[in-house]
């Protein structure tokens, strides 16, 4: 299926997609409100609504102290392991390797945090490029992050797909002129992922995307084929 729609990189979102965070981020969440003595605080399904940008600028659009960014990371880190990898997760992702020269992953988690859990699951080597919420790009949805990746990797962005699980992705996927993919397996809604070229309701079904094993059965979960 790659092959058939000239697809030449595929950049893919962390958080959502290959992992399964969301616990950490909910313990890390209400641990630092409470360390921090945040009163009334967003509620959590808020705080995830903007994941894929940088941590401080989320805690600034929730309007929550700026200091509360180093107790989630610290938190975040020590609760490592309740980080776990979607089933079929890492197979997805050699999978794109094993059939593409260039793949990257492009997350606003920081390096540190970011290279650790790559790291654990074993699929730091698989990617070329790793773009973080720390590195000098703004968050997204700018496309700035995405857009240098492209031109490190030498290729047209209307070849490079990215799959990510949020507005966000979407967003920043259409601004820097590559193609869009929305997983629904992550934290956002069918409707917050309307703007995709093409939707996939589980990890499974974006496999057999890229393998072309199963076509009929992946076309099953897009609206918008590419």
């Amino acid at each position: 299926m790659l092959r058939d729609k000239n697809v030449t990189a595929l950049v893919f979102d962390l958080d959502g997609v290959i992992v399964d965070s969301e616990p950490v981020m909910r313990l890390a969440y209400t641990m630092s409100c409470a360390e921090h003595g945040v009163v009334g605080a967003p509620p959590i399904e808020h705080f995830l609504r903007y994941m894929g940008m940088p941590l401080e600028a989320i805690l600034a659009t929730l309007r929550l102290p700026a200091a509360m960014a180093e107790t989630y990371r610290k938190i975040s880190r020590e609760s490592l392991d309740r980080v776990t990898m979607y089933p079929g997760a890492f197979k997805m992702v050699v999978a794109a390797r094993e059939r593409l020269p260039a793949l990257g992953l492009m997350t606003g988690k920081d390096r540190l945090r970011t290279l650790e859990i790559l790291e654990r699951f074993k699929l730091r080597e698989l990617f070329d490029l790793v773009v973080c919420g720390d590195d000098p790009f703004p968050g997204k949805p700018h496309p700035d992050g995405l857009a240098w990746m492209i031109r490190q990797f030498g290729v047209s962005p209307g070849s490079v797909v990215m799959l990510g699980d949020s507005s966000l992705d979407i967003a920043c996927c259409l601004a820097a002129g590559a193609v869009p993919c929305g997983a629904l397996w992550g934290f956002s809604s069918a409707a917050d992922l309307s703007q995709a070229t093409a939707v996939f309701g589980s990890v499974e079904q974006f496999h057999a995307w890229i393998t072309g094993a199963s076509a009929r059965h992946a076309a099953e979960s897009v609206w918008q084929w590419m």
